[in-house]
């Protein structure tokens, strides 16, 4: 099932920036939840001047969003996605990015992210999981450069 989601991640980031206008923009980064899992990239498009959507795929997961420019250098958003052994029933965060340069420019960001996961026990590969539907509090710290 990750593998079909890993798919239609990437076939969306790629439907996403063939419709890229000035304002969409790509980002690579590390940390939980922003950029997929682990190491990942980003592809931001902005809907207008407050408003944009983002998708991502890194090396354990991936990851979908919403953001609002709150002013020129930090954003507020949500992200949804699946990571495998830490959230691979899925994850929801409220997050915070902070932007050294101007939200348009290219340069470096730091952000925090909490929310909630189903938690089923950590397993990464080969190990028998009972569905509990149980719900676990999370939280993890993310940096990146925009390009």
């Amino acid at each position: 099932m990750l593998k079909q989601l890993l798919l239609a991640s990437t076939l969306s980031i790629v439907s996403l920036s063939s419709h890229a206008n000035d304002n969409s923009s790509w980002s690579f980064g590390a940390g939980h939840f922003e950029h997929g899992g682990v190491l990942g990239a980003k592809y931001t498009y902005d809907i207008n001047e407050k408003h944009s959507a983002f998708a991502s795929v890194g090396i354990i997961g991936y990851a979908f969003g919403y953001e609002y420019q709150l002013n020129n250098h930090v954003d507020l958003g949500l992200t949804f996605g699946q990571q495998a052994a830490y959230a691979s029933d899925g994850f929801l965060v409220a997050k915070a990015n902070y932007y050294f340069s101007n939200q348009g420019k290219e340069g470096f960001y730091v952000g925090a992210s909490f929310g909630v996961k189903e938690e089923d026990g950590e397993c990464f590969i080969f190990c028998e999981q009972a569905d509990t539907e149980k719900v676990k509090s999370i939280g993890g710290i993310h940096i990146g450069y925009r390009f």
